[in-house]
């Protein structure tokens, strides 16, 4: 292994993030989501 990113629970995390900010595109807009959105 060269690099941390050739770990494979590296590359799924990155996959949960990213499909974790997607999912907030779909949330309300409201403060209450906005504050949830900035701790996700």
């Amino acid at each position: 292994m060269k690099d941390f990113r050739d770990l494979i629970v590296w590359q799924k995390a990155v996959g949960l993030f990213e499909q974790c900010v997607a999912d907030t595109k779909n949330f309300p807009k409201t403060e209450a989501a906005r504050v949830i959105i900035n701790q996700i």
